[in-house]
């Protein structure tokens, strides 16, 4: 017989395959990353970073003509996705799961013997 252990880890990874070892993973290496880096994102990435969105802030299109043009960004890449031939693929990939499969229709008996 298997351990315990390992059939807890066949059923983990048959019900959601290789998706939790990697975000275990990943937030392991982001806290790694966090705890060499802190000094340099508080003393150096954030101020940078507001300074520049004070600078944005301070253009004179205002908040709402930023809004704007961040949704028009988004509306032209959204477009863009949509009409190429990966995003075509793509999300016939995703609806593939979507609907069932169709019904096999049931044979009768006087059917099968017909058939044979």
């Amino acid at each position: 017989m298997m351990p315990a252990a390992e059939r807890i880890r066949q059923l983990f990874h048959k019900r959601f395959g290789p998706l939790p070892l990697v975000g275990v993973v990943t937030t392991g290496a982001l806290f790694i990353l966090a705890a060499i880096f802190e000094n340099w994102i508080s003393g150096v990435a954030v101020p940078y970073f507001l300074a520049g969105v004070r600078s944005l802030l301070a253009l004179p299109v205002g908040v709402f003509g930023l809004l704007f043009f961040a949704l028009l960004i988004a509306g032209v890449l959204i477009a863009l996705a949509g009409a190429s031939r990966m995003g075509t693929a793509l999300r016939a990939w995703l609806e593939r799961d979507r609907y069932a499969a169709p019904a096999v229709p049931v044979i009768t008996a006087e059917e099968q013997t017909s058939i044979h």
